[in-house]
């Protein structure tokens, strides 16, 4: 009975981490569903971080939302008529800039979100700047995206655990899981490309 209360307190949260698996999944595979999946995710979990008072993760969803449709659209209008928008590297200098910009983003970010009463401050601002960085990545294409994203779910999964948010905190396991087979299905479509030029 409670596991059932559980689940009828929580089904935006099980919605929410449904659509996220089969967006991540589908980016995994480089196919442009994703995005689509991805927008009904985020609206999902916007709401759920709101009423947690997550704010740094509400935002983030409301970014991820942007950036889903900009990912879904440079896609389509990115890919020449006979193939898919190309997976990319970032230069070391390219992702040495990332790295500052999301680390510097975390300070006036984390006193934001303080400002506003939410709650582990430091972790969610940490995770939703290099979350906005990821996306980015994410939605130019670039294999670098799947490092990122293995660090911050790694974060989410601890702040899911610390804010008992379970069903959330497995769908960062998965996501962590997924980043992993992101990173070597890229990688190898990334090889598989270089070698047929």
């Amino acid at each position: 009975m409670e596991i059932i209360a559980y689940l009828q307190k929580n089904y935006l949260e099980i919605i929410g981490t449904v659509l996220s698996l089969i967006c991540v999944w589908l980016n995994t595979k480089a196919h442009i569903g994703g995005w689509a999946v991805g927008i009904l995710a985020t609206a999902v979990y916007s709401v759920v971080a709101f009423q947690a008072q997550l704010y740094g993760f509400f935002t983030i969803n409301i970014f991820f939302l942007v950036l889903s449709v900009y990912g879904w659209i440079y896609w389509l209008v990115g890919k020449n008529t006979e193939n898919e928008l190309p997976i990319t590297t970032l230069k070391t200098q390219e992702l040495l800039l990332y790295l500052v910009v999301g680390g510097l983003a975390t300070f006036p970010f984390a006193y934001l979100l303080q400002y506003f009463g939410g709650k582990m401050v430091w972790i969610d601002a940490t995770t939703t700047a290099f979350s906005v960085i990821a996306q980015w990545l994410l939605a130019r294409k670039k294999i670098e995206n799947w490092l990122f994203w293995l660090v911050i779910n790694f974060c989410y999964i601890i702040m899911f655990i610390i804010s008992t948010h379970w069903i959330s905190m497995f769908l960062y396991v998965c996501l962590f899981v997924l980043a992993i087979q992101g990173w070597l299905t890229w990688k190898k479509l990334l090889q598989q490309a270089n070698n047929l030029q």
